[in-house]
């Protein structure tokens, strides 16, 4: 009896960017439609246990952020990628006027 294993690896970073599921897949919309349809916190048995305090705490951390920084834009000539390990990102160059903060 032949026996064969192949092994299939899915690039989960690109199932975020399906043109198939999202008109602009590369585009931040925050209104786009299905935008609950990710695999951010991974799907099935391997979803995170922690989604729902990660979500709480991102919004905690965010809303912070917006309080103090609400005016704020990424660094210019630079570009955002994902890459590798749980879809982390290496930097996130953001501009702001610190004149703003001092007050």
């Amino acid at each position: 009896m032949k026996r064969m294993c192949d092994v299939l690896w899915l690039g989960l970073g690109l199932a975020n960017h399906d043109p198939g599921k999202f008109a602009d897949p590369l585009a931040f919309d925050m209104n786009r439609e299905h935008i609950n349809h990710h695999l951010s916190f991974g799907a099935g048995p391997h979803r995170c246990l922690g989604m729902h305090l990660a979500r709480h705490e991102l919004i905690i951390a965010l809303t912070e952020w917006h309080k103090r920084i609400p005016d704020y834009e990424l660094a210019s000539g630079e570009q955002l990628y994902e890459r590798g390990a749980q879809l982390s990102m290496n930097k996130l160059p953001l501009r702001w006027d610190d004149a703003r903060l001092a007050g």
